[in-house]
């Protein structure tokens, strides 16, 4: 009969424990990184979050339905928001068939919802202002300042941040004057959006 060397048992004992030791110690790394992938994942959306959360707030909708034509801006932050340019296209009968035009500067107050009829809306033209009515127009978008100085672009479908001046002087199009326009609280001011 053979006697255990149990000098030898020990070291196989030994080397198969560092093995396990080192392999569950690969496992938990492996899901500790995993871990810290998804954390740091949700730590840039909170982050992007944030970034976008007044913008977020801000909106506009038009109502085709009636006639004439209005747009509503909405600010359902409890800051206001400065630099408000509203941007669209009117067409009209002359040499040139269309030009881009904008509303501005204007501020939204906070948890305030404006209402623009396309009655009260009057262009700037060589000869004096002409009102939009009867004419045909597109909305292009809504630019506007954030409470930290961000710059977004607003359209019906989408939400951009924007680099550089909010309106470049070369881009500025003809001058809209608001004759008048509907202001109004707004319930669920602050909400999450």
């Amino acid at each position: 009969m053979r006697r255990i060397d149990w000098g030898q048992l020990g070291t196989v004992i030994a080397v198969v424990a560092g093995i396990g030791t080192l392999l569950f110690t690969g496992i938990a790394t492996y899901y500790s990184a995993l871990v810290s992938r998804d954390q740091l994942q949700q730590s840039r959306e909170n982050n992007e979050y944030d970034a976008r959360e007044q913008a977020l707030r801000v909106s506009f909708w038009i109502d085709r339905s009636p006639s004439p034509m209005h747009v509503y801006l909405l600010n359902r932050s409890p800051d206001p928001v400065p630099l408000v340019t509203f941007r669209f296209r009117v067409w009209y009968q002359d040499e040139n068939g269309s030009y881009d035009v904008m509303v501005q500067p204007m501020s939204l107050p906070p948890c305030t919802e404006v209402v623009l009829a396309q009655e009260d809306l009057l262009i700037q033209g060589p000869s004096g202002f002409w009102e939009l009515q009867g004419l045909r127009w597109e909305v292009r978008g809504l630019h506007f300042g954030d409470r930290d100085g961000r710059h977004w672009l607003r359209t019906e479908d989408s939400l951009n941040p924007l680099e550089g001046d909010l309106v470049p002087a070369s881009k500025t199009g003809q001058q809209v004057r608001i004759a008048e326009s509907l202001q109004k609280k707004v319930a669920n001011c602050g909400d999450k959006a």
